[in-house]
């Protein structure tokens, strides 16, 4: 589609001042938010006013404020394109609440909190918890201990240090040269990284840390020396169902497994049979016709690896759900008991369901969406997918 001169003009000037790593993902979804924009008026070409809609739909709510002013100084009036007045407020969580919040949901389901390391790492991250987006969530896997979490995703402040950094200095993790933090140390210097994530389980500590990345193919993630060789071993396989790329990595400091996120930027239900033949490759646990329909439609793929065999581990499938009646509980009455617990539904309810297929069961994790723009961050994410 055509764009009026005045409008990439205004395209140009956003885009040169957007930091590297996050312009790898900006570029093309503002430029997307903006021809959508302008498709939707029947135009045949991209206007100013179109520019400015798209830079507002793709723009995180916590981000909102600071374009504002940056488009101010260049003589922009902004007023007329925000999506409602709430999209200008910077997310502040109540730590307090939160707090409250986790012990009840911990009582509900059964959790043990230890609640004197809980409080001291939602005040170590303090930061990241009260002004990113955050998602609570509970695992069903009965081969496990009931799980209970809360995690952060910041791709907008500079981590220093970064959580991995500040979990060992505060003696939430042990200072042990893992193959693990190994390859975060790597990662750290050889790759762009636009933001982190961190995972605390009310019961563990902190449990899992997320690198947020520009799209990276495969072969610039095989450069690192400390990535685990069941990479390698099953690039093959990935590569045949078109799984090459990847936005994030995510560690479990307490299992020792590295995971690749594959952002899927069009889910369909044709994706089942595709999904269905992968798993079989892998040899992981069968699923339902019906699950599988429901897996063919996620945002997130990602595949789990260990420095201990040569397998994929594990394969998750990643869905988004924008009401309580579109989350599938007929597959699992854990689902239903969640979101029928005030403590687990916000205002707006809105969720974030992950179906993880192990060798021999699957079972599901289902996260709330509690800042209100957890989805709203995969989702634009995904804009630059495969």
């Amino acid at each position: 589609m055509k764009w009026d001169p005045d409008a990439r003009a205004l395209y140009k000037n956003v885009i040169k001042n957007i930091p590297l790593p996050q312009k790898l993902i900006a570029t093309p979804s503002i430029s997307w938010a903006a021809e959508k924009t302008a498709a939707s008026r029947s135009a045949m070409r991209v206007s100013l006013a179109d520019v400015l809609s798209g830079i507002f739909e793709v723009v995180p709510q916590s981000f909102q404020a600071r374009t504002v002013a940056n488009l101010t100084a260049l003589g922009v009036d902004c007023k007329p394109y925000l999506h409602g007045s709430q999209r200008l407020s910077v997310i502040q969580t109540d730590l307090k609440q939160l707090w409250k919040t986790l012990i009840t949901l911990g009582n509900q389901l059964g959790v043990a909190v230890d609640e004197v390391k809980t409080r001291a790492i939602l005040e170590a991250y303090s930061n990241y918890f009260t002004r990113a987006p955050i998602a609570i969530g509970a695992a069903s896997n009965d081969r496990m201990p009931k799980t209970l979490f809360v995690r952060y995703l910041d791709t907008v402040q500079h981590q220093t240090p970064d959580p991995v950094t500040k979990a060992v200095l505060k003696g939430f993790l042990p200072e042990d040269d893992t193959p693990l933090l190994s390859l975060f140390e790597e990662m750290k210097m050889n790759l762009e990284i636009v933001g982190y994530g961190t995972t605390l389980d009310v019961t563990t500590g902190v449990s899992i840390l997320r690198v947020a990345l520009p799209p990276v193919q495969m072969d610039a993630l095989l450069q690192l020396q400390h990535l685990p060789a069941a990479v390698k071993r099953n690039r093959s396989v990935l590569n045949r169902f078109d799984m090459d790329r990847f936005s994030m990595l995510g560690f479990d400091l307490r299992e020792c497994t590295v995971s690749l996120f594959a952002l899927i930027r069009c889910p369909s239900s044709e994706l089942s049979g595709k999904y269905s033949d992968l798993l079989n490759e892998l040899h992981l646990s069968n699923i339902s016709d019906s699950l599988l329909t429901h897996c063919a439609l996620s945002r997130v793929v990602h595949f789990t690896f260990s420095w201990q065999n040569d397998a994929i581990e594990k394969v998750c499938f990643t869905t988004i759900h924008s009401a309580p009646n579109t989350v599938p509980v007929e597959f699992d009455a854990f689902l239903d008991k969640c979101i029928r617990m005030p403590e687990f539904s916000p205002c707006s309810p809105k969720y974030i369901l992950t179906t993880a297929v192990e060798r021999e069961n699957h079972y599901f994790v289902l996260e709330n969406d509690y800042s209100g723009d957890m989805q709203e961050v995969i989702l634009r994410a995904c804009r630059a997918g495969i």
